[in-house]
Formats: C-alpha cells, sequence, structure tokens
C-alpha cells in the first residue's frame, strides 16, 4: 500500500509543477484549469487511478480526519474528476458520479466524500483562479459544478457553441463585446443553462477565436487543450459539420471584407510610360529609379493595382479614352 501512496504524492508533484509553469507564463490572475494539466490518457492512465483508489480505500475522503493528508494530494483525483466534468451530458448528478466512480475502478463515493471532493476543488482556488459561477444551474449544482468548470468546453457544448457561433455570425469580426451579446442571446434562445454559463467566463473569447481559427493573443488556454478540442470535434460527425460551417462561414466573410489599409514602406515618384503601338495603346509600364525597395536596375515592371488580386487590363485603365 505504501508504494502506491508514495506514488499519488509523486503525482501530485507532478501536476502542481506542471500548474505553475502556466501559471507562470499567464500571470497570477488568470484561470488555469485543471484539465490543462496534461493529456486525457495520462490522467486516466491506470496507475494514476490505481493509486487514487487505494488512497481513497486506506484514507477515506469522507472522513475529516484524512481532510489534511488529502489536500496535500488533491491533484490526481482532481485531474479525474475533471476529464469525468469533459464528457458529462444532462443535468442529472447521477451521471457524474456513476461515470466518475467507474473511473475509479468502482470506489464507493459517500455523500461526505462528494462533499469533500467539491471542497478540494474550492481549496485550489487561490491557485487556479477557477470557480464556478453564479448561475442557477452552478448554484444548485455546486458539487459537480466544480470538475466541470475546470472541465472548460465539456464535449456536450460542443454542438450548441457552434450552432450559437453560426447564428451569431461571429464571423463578421464585430468588436468582442457585440460578438458575446449576439452569442448569449443564442444561448437564451436554446436553453441550454450550461452553455450560458459558459459565456459568461472570460475564457470563452479565446474558445470562439480558436474555433473560428484565427490567432489567439496571450496564453488564455493551453495549445495542447485547444488542439484536443479540435481532434475531439472532428471526431464528431455532427460537431465536425458545424465547426465546417463555421469556417465556411469565416472564408466567406475574409473573402468579402476589403483588403486592410497597408502603411506604405516608401514612396517613388516615377513616370508612367504609355507605349502606342499602330495607334492603339499597346504597354503602360512604370520607370522606377534605384530603391532598396524596387530591385536596383530594373527600369520596368508590369502595372499590378493592390485590391481586386489581379492586374487591370489597358482596356480598363483607358477606357475613356479609347
Amino acid at each position: 500500500m505504501s508504494r502506491w501512496l508514495e506514488l499519488l504524492a509523486e503525482l501530485h508533484r507532478r501536476d502542481e509543477r506542471a500548474l505553475e509553469t502556466l501559471r507562470a507564463a499567464r500571470g497570477p490572475q488568470a484561470p488555469v484549469y485543471l484539465i490543462e494539466l496534461g493529456a486525457a490518457e495520462e490522467a486516466l492512465a491506470g496507475e494514476r487511478k490505481e493509486a487514487v483508489q487505494r488512497a481513497l480505500e486506506a484514507r477515506p475522503l469522507g472522513e475529516r480526519r484524512h481532510a489534511p493528508w488529502w489536500r496535500a494530494r488533491a491533484l490526481p483525483l482532481l485531474r479525474i474528476a475533471a476529464e469525468v466534468g469533459y464528457t458529462f451530458s444532462g443535468d442529472d448528478e447521477r451521471r457524474y458520479w456513476e461515470p466518475l466512480q467507474i473511473k475509479l475502478n468502482d470506489v464507493a463515493l459517500s455523500e461526505p466524500c462528494r462533499n469533500e471532493l467539491a471542497n478540494l476543488f474550492e481549496g485550489l482556488k487561490a491557485q487556479t483562479q477557477v470557480s464556478p459561477g453564479n448561475s442557477s444551474w452552478e448554484q444548485h449544482r455546486r458539487r459537480i459544478a466544480w470538475p466541470i468548470t475546470h472541465a472548460v468546453l465539456p464535449k456536450e457544448l460542443h454542438g450548441p457553441l457552434l450552432t450559437a457561433m453560426l447564428h451569431a455570425n461571429v464571423a463578421a469580426r464585430r468588436p468582442w463585446p457585440e460578438t458575446l451579446r449576439r452569442l448569449q442571446d443564442q444561448a437564451r434562445g436554446n436553453g441550454k443553462a450550461r452553455l450560458r454559463a459558459l459565456l459568461s467566463r472570460p475564457v470563452i473569447e479565446d474558445i470562439v477565436l480558436a474555433l473560428r481559427e484565427d490567432r489567439v493573443d496571450g496564453l488564455g488556454l493551453s495549445p495542447a487543450f485547444l488542439s484536443r478540442i479540435m481532434r475531439d470535434l472532428e471526431s464528431a460527425p455532427g460537431p465536425r459539420d458545424l465547426w465546417h460551417e463555421v469556417l465556411a462561414q469565416d472564408n466567406r466573410a475574409r473573402r468579402s471584407s476589403p483588403l486592410p489599409a497597408v502603411e506604405p514602406r516608401e514612396r517613388i515618384v516615377c513616370p508612367l510610360v504609355l507605349r502606342i503601338v499602330g495607334g492603339r495603346p499597346g504597354a503602360l509600364s512604370l520607370r522606377l529609379p534605384a530603391s532598396e525597395v524596387s530591385a536596383a536596375g530594373a527600369p520596368r515592371v508590369q502595372l499590378r493595382p493592390f485590391g481586386a488580386g489581379r492586374p487591370l487590363t489597358l482596356e480598363t485603365v483607358l477606357g475613356p479614352w479609347r
């Protein structure tokens, strides 16, 4: 038994180092979610589950006398709880506790044990800067709201969030407060209390930008976890189709939007030369002086106006003079 208890302590130290690494990269007030601490396979690996199971049998979590011991070794258990939160669906608490019990090799989870699990999550609030919000759903199901909040974007919300993104037309690239308001309007319409709770968290901006395949500034979520979300979307036909629709909508918006103004690197004054062949315009060229920007020694270049992505024809340029 001592081997498993020592392994649990070592796993906790490893998880704590991973948490501190993310915390150092983000700053003291940014949230760090337990589901980000490593790969799902590692979180649910056999030895980790075995160590947590043996510890729960030797020192039942629901007994007050074991509370200090568990607080010093909580992260392996809480990571498994967050992984179950990622796959949770529905509103019935039993649909959370039964899978968690199975993940822990059928260790019984008594009511006092469930209460103490929520207390362990709450005890990490200062370290993680993560806690459930004040929505009615989170208040009425406080015990499971902790691991589900640490799961960030549970699979059950992939489809509803993408549907809201489509209907809110996030591809229009409005200012974020307006985009968020549109998403919240959609969430109120579909009746998903947990989606409304997700939209109240600052991390939703990073999620929406990532799903739209924009560059995400800062470190609101780890790249590894964002990649995991993308893999899960691709593996589920319904969310995958919705995601592809979001990307298609975004691509259409990009193509139709005007190109941003570009500050010129250098202004060059040069003559525009029109060559007449047989009484008709035959060639239009620029005679460029030597420049660091223009190729030195290249006196003539094709005229290629910006905007349409292709050269204008002479007939278009000289239409009024034909």
